[in-house]
C-alpha cells in the first residue's frame, strides 16, 4: 500500500480536530464577549426594557420567544414592553404548591414571565416536563430553553446568584433590577407586595408588626383571643387546604425558619 494512502486519512482527522477546537474557542470567545455584554447593559440607563429582555431571550429573526400559558400562543417580547417583569427563575424540579401559589398571585397582578434554567443536558424527558410546567402556567414562559443563552444562564448563576431554589428577579419598567429576589416577599405579604422592590420591602417592614398575629391571623382570627394566651399552638393540616389557608401556613413556616 502506498504511504500516501496512510497519511490522507490522519491529515483529514488533524485537521476535523482542529477545527472543532477552533470552533469549540470561537464559542467561548463569544460567551465571553456576551456575558461582559450583559454586565454593561445592566449598569447602563434605558428607556424601556426591550434592550434588557431581548438579551436575556434570544429574539433574532422575528422569533416570537415566549409562550403565553394562558392562551397558549406564542407572543413577541414586545407585549412586555415598559411593564414591570418579575422573572420567575428555576429548574425543572418545581413543586406543585409553590405553582399554586404562584397562580394565586398572578391572579392579583398580572403578567409575570417565567425563566427555566437550562444548564443541565437536554432530554427528551426533560422536555416532556418542561411542556407540562409551561401549560400549567398562566403566565408568560420561554418558548424553549435553548432560547436562553449561555452567557445568560452564567450571569444568572454569579451576579443574581441562582443555584437550586428558584428566585424572583424583579425588572422595573426600564429594565433596571430593583429586586435580585422577591420571593420571600411573595411568600409573606402576597399582591400586598406589589410592586415587589428592595424600597416597597423596607416599607412593609417597617409598617408590620412582627407576631404570630400577624402569620396566622388571617387564616382564624379567634385565635389570638385573650382566653388562648397560656396555650399551646398546634399548626396543622391536609394535603388539601384552601389557597388562602396554604399561603398563610407558608408565611408562618417561612417566618419560623428565619427565627431560629
Amino acid at each position: 500500500m502506498p504511504i500516501s494512502s496512510k497519511i490522507v486519512p490522519y491529515v483529514d482527522l488533524q485537521s476535523h480536530v482542529n477545527d472543532t477546537v477552533k470552533a469549540e474557542l470561537l464559542d467561548e470567545k463569544r460567551n465571553v464577549e456576551a456575558y461582559q455584554m450583559l454586565l454593561r447593559l445592566f449598569d447602563t440607563v434605558h428607556i424601556d426594557n426591550m434592550k434588557t429582555l431581548k438579551a436575556l431571550i434570544y429574539t433574532k429573526n422575528d422569533l416570537q420567544p415566549l409562550y403565553e400559558g394562558s392562551t397558549k400562543k406564542r407572543v413577541d417580547i414586545d407585549v412586555l414592553r415598559r411593564k414591570m417583569v418579575l422573572l420567575y427563575i428555576s429548574d425543572l424540579d418545581i413543586s406543585p404548591d409553590e405553582l399554586m401559589i404562584f397562580t394565586i398571585l398572578y391572579q392579583d397582578i398580572h403578567p409575570d414571565p417565567s425563566i427555566v434554567d437550562r444548564s443541565t443536558s437536554w432530554t427528551d424527558e426533560n422536555q416532556q416536563k418542561f411542556e407540562h410546567i409551561q401549560n400549567v402556567m398562566p403566565w408568560y414562559s420561554v418558548w424553549h430553553p435553548s432560547l436562553v443563552d449561555p452567557a445568560v444562564i452564567k450571569y444568572i448563576k454569579e451576579v443574581w446568584h441562582f443555584s437550586k431554589k428558584p428566585i424572583v428577579v424583579v425588572l422595573d419598567p426600564q429594565g433596571k433590577v430593583v429586586n435580585t429576589n422577591a420571593l420571600h416577599m411573595m411568600w409573606i405579604w402576597g399582591s400586598m407586595a406589589f410592586p415587589f422592590t428592595s424600597l416597597r420591602e423596607e416599607a412593609l417592614c417597617k409598617e408590620e408588626t412582627w407576631s404570630m398575629e400577624f402569620l396566622a391571623g388571617f387564616v382564624e382570627p379567634k385565635l389570638f383571643d385573650s382566653r388562648w394566651n397560656d396555650s399551646l399552638l398546634v399548626w396543622r393540616g391536609g394535603s388539601r387546604l384552601d389557597p388562602q389557608v396554604y399561603h398563610q401556613r407558608k408565611k408562618l413556616r417561612h417566618a419560623l425558619q428565619t427565627s431560629t
